[in-house]
């Protein structure tokens, strides 16, 4: 049985699992890099004493972060009997529509994608380089979070501008949380008992984004060549007229500062002016600003699965995960109230209790609320690529 640890870098907190075969051993979470707040929090999933404090710890960069999570697991189990690290990857590109291992060259490749997820890329990178160095004879698998989205078509990847621009600089649709809607599509494809189903995957968190999945492959999806495009986040704008962005570069008088704008100071947070987090808008609604913003982030989903239900003649299934996705049983109810028309009754009771099947027995459309696992489905592809005789 094969021992794999998920490793997830991201500027300030990296989070990690250990699993034999299918089932997690240990998990964690490295939380505050750089900061005096610092420290790691380790648990048995099997633990009937619930989540353990923060232990406090001086953590001054992602290295250290991972010689302790290393630490952790070494109390646990040998460090020889770990088969291979499995690294979340969040920008592929068009090469790379699978998980590989990584060596000195792949590593380069994906060095060379930094410019397409700028606040990610270099994050994931240096937790590779840095397990090389830490485990130099483990295998290190990269898993892209753009490969379940390699499935895309053309018509649909395709942005209109001059098509040199895509031959050359490969600038296209390229979509993310591709794990995550690979993972919460399967499980509904399960439940339904047809591999062949035709499924709104709705990712919702402090990023957001949604999938269209026809007979187990991306059809379209919310996100663009980066995370930035598609709904309403917790910070980020989503879609927008590109010659507001011309305008704000002149306005703000630099491109990194309207960048920032975009991605920081937009989303939930730039319409309420009052918070990022849909629990703490959803206890001010009375307030104009919250109301406002979950009335657009709302409207533009309902929008996204109109879209996509057309794509794909018709839906089998919707499915909500992530943060907001699982628990925000408010913005699922005015979401689904939408697509009565199209014979989906929702029972209120269940999509209160975030219970997995929300729609009521005489529903012609299932929804489902599924708590994504992204580690899991990294274990399940690392695994299958492990399994191949050509892996390194």
């Amino acid at each position: 049985m094969l021992r794999i640890l998920t490793i997830n870098s991201g500027s300030s907190s990296i989070k990690f699992q250990l699993f034999e075969g299918k089932q997690p051993i240990l998990k964690g979470i490295c939380d505050a890099i750089g900061l005096e707040n610092s420290g790691i929090s380790v648990e048995k999933p099997d633990d009937k004493e619930g989540i353990p404090e923060m232990e406090k710890k001086r953590i001054p960069d992602q290295e250290t972060a991972l010689k302790e999570i290393l630490d952790s697991v070494k109390s646990f189990c040998d460090l020889s009997s770990i088969s291979a690290v499995a690294h979340r990857v969040v920008h592929g590109g068009e090469e790379m529509r699978e998980p590989l291992v990584v060596g000195a060259r792949e590593l380069e490749e994906i060095r060379k994608l930094n410019s397409l997820a700028p606040l990610h890329n270099p994050h994931n990178i240096l937790g590779i380089e840095t397990m090389m160095k830490l485990l130099p004879n483990v295998k290190n698998i990269a898993v892209f979070d753009t490969a379940f989205h390699s499935t895309l078509p053309e018509k649909a990847f395709l942005y209109a501008l001059p098509y040199e621009f895509y031959k050359d600089k490969k600038i296209r649709k390229y979509g993310f949380h591709g794990t995550s809607h690979a993972f919460v599509s399967k499980e509904a494809a399960r439940i339904l008992e047809n591999q062949n189903a035709r499924i709104i995957s709705c990712h919702l968190g402090n990023g957001a984004s949604i999938t269209a999945v026809k007979e187990g492959k991306s059809i379209d999806t919310s996100m663009g060549m980066t995370p930035l495009e598609g709904l309403v986040m917790g910070t980020r704008c989503g879609d927008i007229d590109p010659a507001v962005v011309l305008n704000l570069v002149k306005e703000l008088g630099s491109p990194d500062s309207t960048g920032h704008l975009l991605n920081k100071k937009s989303g939930l947070l730039g319409l309420s002016g009052i918070s990022s987090d849909m629990r703490i808008l959803h206890e001010n609604e009375s307030q104009e600003g919250a109301k406002r913003a979950m009335d657009v982030f709302s409207y533009r989903i309902v929008k996204y699965f109109g879209a996509y239900i057309a794509a794909m003649n018709g839906v089998d299934a919707i499915v909500f995960t992530g943060g907001i996705g699982e628990n925000a049983w408010y913005i699922r109810e005015k979401v689904l109230q939408h697509f009565t028309f199209l014979g989906l009754q929702l029972d209120s009771e269940k999509n209160k209790k975030c219970e997995t099947e929300i729609s009521s027995s005489g529903s012609k459309v299932r929804v489902f609320v599924i708590r994504t696992n992204e580690e899991l489905e990294m274990v399940r592809e690392a695994e299958t690529l492990l399994s191949k005789p050509n892996s390194q």
